[in-house]
């Protein structure tokens, strides 16, 4: 896995949503060597001194942004330092579960947003600042939700991260084929043959194309008198009345 940043050697700056890709400082020569001041409560972080037991949430996110700017000034750029900068934006947010209030006053203080359907992403803006790499960002998001998940605790994302084949890369494509819906032909055989069992509801004079026994999803509107009209038949999409033959049928 590649580690892209964006600034300079300082620490993240944390932004609004914008969409500007700032310069990888692995390019630049003239970076400077990192203060440990991040503007939160804790200041800087000893990481090899960290205690879960007495650790303030602001102190959770100054040790996750900490390890995230070792990473991009680690001279080696190993994987490692990447693996660890994510581990620590994981601990954060586990933190974060325990003390919802606090996280929610970091995210709207760094104009951030918090949705359902992304509940990590606010996390890795805070750590590695939101004019981070987009396509990286949302990486370390599903990686840390796949972690969340599957029950991975305190202190081990390192070395789950480390055991998985792929690292990052790999841990993101089983998280996204887990949430395709599974195609099974076999599914849609049995469903089929459940309707071709059932009777009649009625039968609608409508010209078609289509073989005898295949199947069409029609789209109906429901009128005053307690019947329905036909406004169309979806007769070109097959993905639709799979979807319609399988939920029918059960």
């Amino acid at each position: 896995d590649g580690f892209e940043a964006t600034g300079n050697g300082d620490a993240p700056e944390i932004a609004g949503n914008e969409d500007t890709a700032a310069p990888d400082p692995f390019d630049d020569p003239g970076e400077g060597p990192f203060d440990g001041d991040f503007g939160v409560p804790g200041g800087e972080i000893q990481l090899a001194a960290l205690d879960p037991t007495d650790m303030a949430l602001g102190d959770w996110l100054a040790a996750a942004r900490e390890m995230a700017v070792q990473a991009r000034t680690s001279e080696d750029r190993t994987r490692t330092a990447l693996y660890e900068a994510i581990g620590r934006a994981y601990d954060f947010s586990l933190a974060a579960v325990d003390n919802p209030r606090d996280f929610e006053e970091l995210v709207t203080d760094s104009g951030l947003t918090m949705q359902d359907r992304a509940p990590m992403t606010p996390v890795v803006k805070l750590v590695f600042g939101a004019d981070y790499d987009k396509t990286r960002l949302t990486e370390f998001a599903t990686v840390l939700v796949h972690a969340a998940e599957t029950g991975i605790g305190h202190g081990e994302l390192v070395a789950f991260l480390e055991g998985v084949e792929g690292g990052i890369k790999g841990v993101v494509k089983a998280a996204r084929a887990a949430r395709r819906p599974v195609k099974s032909t076999a599914t849609v055989a049995r469903a089929r043959a459940v309707l071709d069992a059932r009777p009649s509801l009625a039968t609608v004079a409508i010209a078609t194309k289509l073989e005898a026994g295949e199947y069409v999803t029609l789209l109906a509107r429901a009128t005053e008198t307690g019947t329905l009209d036909i406004v169309a038949s979806m007769d070109g999409d097959a993905a639709l009345t799979e979807r319609a033959i399988r939920a029918v049928a059960g």
